[in-house]
């Protein structure tokens, strides 16, 4: 008797989880990203340091190649501003009415006086990336998403002072919205966007999924999903990936040789274990460096380029051209690397990038789950905006720097734009997990996604716990 009881949970299990996704199929709200057309060229500002129920996506939008913008308002009545959409970060911060030209500040800024909800500190706020910071107050205040859904007091940073943010153009950031985790807070006590979104009932869970779609698309072209995700964007099935924690003294990442247990979540982080760069046949391999142990690979979608150990980014350059040159920022360390004759050295070449995770956190399996990039999102027009008429372009991967690989204790893998426009992404604060899956963004080659079956649901948060009372509930039964 005890024998059956699995199979029955089971289909309880089957039910509720098919349930789940078609409740969740009618509450999603889908609203485009914006792309445009890149009137500035090459700026280094690329940064290396920083379910079910009902779901809203938001506007995003990409300028000068290297941003995706998120419009929201703040306040009483909303103020509405363009934001960094930042998965490497996790503030999230606005220009202040205080800050003046003078401070290098973006246009728009928050009238302060305007808000009836604005509740104002005295405690200092303060992040610095790569190649820019923002400083000020912090303070709480109303965020109204898509017009009409109202989350209130948020934590903000109204910024005084910032750097690397200004632009004359209306169409530019006036921020950053960090999506990343309470361990990149400077008090990690306080909640993040995404838990005070959970908290205010805006959504059910602190689950958000992001589509950028390819780079040569401009106009509304993407969305980000909150609360969940759902499959239009999506070839193929979606699978999950453990997400990597830091050691809270060290920052050193725990994966691999070094994994253990405990630690804090800090980046969307997930381990990678290899990285093959493959003729368009899918047969023939141009090159495939060797890694010893996991590597920990940052998905961030706030920068531009991905950033990869300096030997293996000029490995694989050398296998496109030879025509290249690094550059510098004020004459320091290499910032990213120019093709020169472009279509030149992109001729006749259609040559595929897989980047390679492993399912475990500890060690490298057959398990694997790939993104796999075509060469034509690996390299950006640096003088038009199009592959097809620039004679420069950026080349995709960039050296990671040796303050940022020392910082997290190896040398690890941060893919950017260059590397996410080509998946779709669910990111999972509850299960603490990653889904990767194939965008459907016309480039989908067989092959990408995973080699094996694994969790394809709406709500994969849901069945996990799912899963784990059919376990506890088979075992003690049967015992």
């Amino acid at each position: 008797m005890h024998t059956l009881i699995p199979a029955v949970l089971y289909f309880s299990l089957t039910t509720v989880t098919a349930k789940a996704q078609q409740e969740s199929n009618t509450s999603l709200l889908r609203l485009p990203i914006y792309h445009v057309k890149n009137d500035e060229h090459f700026r280094s500002n690329n940064k290396q340091g920083k379910r079910d129920g009902a779901s809203i996506s938001m506007p995003l939008f990409t300028a000068n190649s290297r941003e995706y913008l998120i419009e929201i308002g703040i306040g009483s009545p909303p103020q509405k501003f363009n934001l960094t959409l930042d998965t490497g970060s996790s503030d999230l911060w606005v220009t202040s009415s205080k800050c003046s030209k003078s401070s290098n500040c973006p246009n728009t800024k928050f009238s302060e006086s305007k808000s009836s909800t604005l509740n104002q500190t005295n405690t200092g706020f303060e992040i610095q990336y790569g190649s820019g910071s923002a400083k000020g107050k912090v303070a709480y205040d109303t965020i109204t998403l898509s017009d009409h859904y109202v989350s209130p007091d948020h934590r903000i940073g109204l910024a005084s002072t910032t750097q690397g943010f200004a632009s004359t153009s209306d169409r530019t950031t006036s921020g950053v919205l960090g999506l990343a985790f309470q361990g990149l807070l400077r008090d990690p006590t306080e909640a993040t966007f995404m838990v005070d979104l959970v908290k205010n009932k805006v959504i059910n869970e602190p689950v958000f999924s992001i589509y950028l779609n390819r780079q040569g698309e401009y106009g509304y072209t993407g969305e980000i999903v909150l609360g969940g995700y759902e499959t239009d964007r999506l070839v193929g099935d979606l699978q999950f990936l453990p997400l990597v924690t830091y050691d809270s003294s060290t920052g050193r990442a725990l994966i691999g040789r070094s994994h253990q247990q405990g630690g804090i979540y800090k980046y969307w982080t997930v381990p990678g274990q290899a990285l093959r760069v493959y003729h368009n046949d899918q047969q023939t391999i141009v090159y495939e460096p060797q890694f010893e142990d996991l590597q920990p690979a940052i998905l961030d979608s706030g920068t531009t380029l991905s950033y990869l150990p300096k030997n293996i980014v000029l490995s694989i350059l050398k296998t496109i051209t030879s025509e290249y040159e690094p550059l510098k920022l004020n004459g320091g360390d290499i910032q990213a690397y120019q093709i020169n004759h472009c279509q030149r050295a992109l001729e006749n070449k259609t040559m595929l990038f897989d980047f390679e995770f492993s399912s475990s956190a500890l060690t490298k399996c057959d398990q694997k789950v790939l993104i796999r990039v075509p060469l034509n999102e690996l390299v950006l027009p640096q003088n038009t905006n199009d592959l097809k008429t620039a004679t420069t372009c950026l080349f995709g991967l960039a050296p990671l720097s040796n303050a940022f690989a020392s910082s997290i204790g190896s040398s690890g893998w941060i893919l950017g734009q260059t590397v996410l426009r080509s998946a779709y992404v669910v990111h999972d604060m509850l299960g603490f997990q990653v889904g990767v899956g194939a965008a459907a963004n016309g480039y989908y080659v067989e092959g990408s996604g995973s080699t094996s079956n694994g969790l394809n649901t709406k709500n994969s948060s849901q069945s996990k716990r799912l899963v784990i009372i059919f376990l506890f509930l088979s075992f003690f039964l049967i015992s």
